[in-house]
């Protein structure tokens, strides 16, 4: 999305080439790079060459977000391509944004609306990326092929048999040159997508629908005012070699096809889309879809592996971005597998500093703290930063067993009583969502045990 990216797909020999391959243009040195790939878009956009003018617009993304001109080109360079939905979530994007637009706008509007409205759109997309998955990937897809109507692989470099596995499940397959940035090649596969939603999994991950018709009846009959919807990953993370822990999140895994870059990923590694959304004044809602991860659970030497690499690219981002308080979150959290503890600690205290972390999150970073302040056996600050987590966000399972923890460490048995019934009413609820960024499960016997013994105080 920056200009360093844009400049590393078209340096100025490049550009100059383009020039004299088209009529009625020549370079001038005063223009930027991205001024001149503008041109250059447009131009093809007269020839009638729509493929040429996409991939053009694909590299400018600045100036389709703030130029009317240029979103209205895109918008037509999209139609032409068969990208009927995206066409007319721009032109829909730019009348939300209460420009004034010409009669010829309007026009064309209506236009693309009739045709959408007519044409055998695709309802749902599942969009991946992936690198030497041959193993993972035959599950992930058959655990959503039924839902969706079109699957867009980006694969980037598999020197296994990935691209025939996807090949087999008649999944488009496009190759992108890996440049360590997630956002970056997610954003790839939505240049692909024509879908009027995107799904989103990993190879290492399953989609649990058991109702196919309610499932896509419920994106189909989804208000507009929605641009997301929030499900539940479920993941099974290895604490030690023989310790696991179900961990519970919400992420925007599904969400409304509005054309990238008016919908695009951010972040270099624990990539989200929501900030996009959110830009465009649009809700998230929270759904009881599941998705199972098992990419924590594999050898301690891939997980190792994962670990070093979400480092290496957080701190990278935060080279770039040292106030981005969300990778700071996911920098405690590396920082934890590793054992650094009071290096997360610092690192959450500057993250919630900053007061721009979401509800959800901000809970998660107090029990984080809560954690840490327990292992240390200050069970005053422990309690302190359960009671914040709470605070937020009262229906949490790891919140309130952190809160019941540290009061039975106190001498507070009958408030440790009391949350230990709250964590238990959660568990028996079957209807329930997770509320945190990561919330746990844990068996209803474990915790009845543990209530037994509290009730001998």
């Amino acid at each position: 999305m920056n200009s360093e990216e844009t400049i590393n797909h078209h340096n100025k020999a490049e550009l100059k080439q383009s020039y004299k391959s088209l009529e009625n243009m020549e370079y001038d040195d005063n223009l930027s790079d991205k001024t001149h790939i503008y041109l250059i878009a447009k131009e093809y956009l007269i020839q009638e060459n729509y493929s040429e003018a996409l991939k053009n617009f694909y590299l400018i993304p600045e100036i389709i977000l703030d130029n009317f001109e240029a979103a209205a080109l895109y918008s037509n360079a999209l139609f032409k391509e068969g990208f009927i939905y995206q066409s007319l979530q721009v032109l829909e994007i730019l009348n939300n944004k209460e420009i004034s637009c010409d009669e010829r706008i309007n026009k064309y509007k209506c236009m693309v609306k009739d045709f959408n409205e007519k044409s055998q759109v695709p309802l749902l997309t599942l969009c991946m990326i992936v690198k030497n998955e041959s193993q993972n990937l035959p599950n992930c897809i058959e655990s959503a092929r039924h839902i969706v109507d079109e699957i867009i692989i980006i694969d980037t470099g598999s020197d296994d048999n990935t691209i025939e596995t996807a090949k087999s499940f008649n999944c488009q397959v496009y190759n992108f040159q890996w440049n360590n940035d997630f956002s970056s090649a997610r954003n790839e596969s939505l240049k692909y997508a024509k879908g009027k939603w995107i799904l989103y999994l990993d190879a290492d991950e399953i989609i649990e629908i058991s109702d196919i018709y309610r499932f896509r009846q419920f994106i189909i009959n989804m208000s507009e005012d929605v641009g997301g919807i929030n499900c539940i990953i479920e993941s099974q993370v290895n604490k030690s070699r023989s310790d696991t822990e179900i961990q519970r999140g919400l992420y925007p895994r599904l969400f409304r096809n509005y054309a990238f870059p008016f919908v695009r990923f951010e972040g270099k590694v624990h990539e989200q889309v929501n900030y996009s959304l959110i830009s465009l004044n649009k809700q998230i809602i929270n759904s009881d879809i599941l998705i199972k991860h098992y990419g924590y659970s594999g050898s301690d030497e891939m997980i190792e592996s994962k670990i070093k690499r979400n480092m290496k690219l957080l701190q990278k981002q935060l080279d770039e971005n040292p106030d981005d308080s969300y990778a700071l979150f996911h920098l405690a959290q590396t920082y934890i597998k590793q054992q650094r503890l009071e290096d997360a600690e610092t690192i959450l205290l500057k993250a919630l500093d900053k007061q721009n972390l979401s509800p959800s999150i901000e809970a998660s970073a107090y029990n984080t703290l809560s954690q840490i302040s327990g292992i240390k056996g200050d069970f005053i600050n422990a309690l302190k930063f359960a009671e914040l987590s709470v605070e937020i966000t009262e229906n949490q399972k790891l919140g309130n067993l952190l809160l019941a923890e540290s009061c039975f460490k106190l001498g507070d048995k009958i408030r440790a009583h009391t949350s230990i019934h709250k964590v238990l009413s959660l568990i028996q609820d079957k209807n329930f969502v997770p509320q945190i960024g990561f919330d746990i499960e844990f068996p209803e016997s474990k915790l009845q045990n543990v209530l037994a013994s509290l009730n001998k105080f």
